[in-house]
């Protein structure tokens, strides 16, 4: 799950069953999370955003596959 504390962040999923990525657009106080096995990227046109992965109590970190890393480019 991903809870954006402050400022505005998209998450863009890329869908598994169909060719499709998804931007779900958040705001301060709004919340949304990826199934498992999706790829998913942040973006955000805010200079300053704070937000929070909420993990599962379970272990999924075998589900965890890094394509990017992100970061102030």
């Amino acid at each position: 799950m991903f809870y954006v504390v402050k400022g505005q962040l998209n998450i863009e999923v890329r869908k598994n069953d169909y060719d499709l990525v998804d931007v779900t657009e958040l705001y301060q106080g709004q919340f949304t999370s990826v199934p498992p096995n999706e790829y998913h990227k942040f973006v955000s046109k805010d200079t300053h955003v704070e937000a929070l992965e909420i993990y599962y109590l379970n272990s999924i970190s075998d589900d965890i596959i890094r394509e990017t890393v992100g970061g102030v480019k």
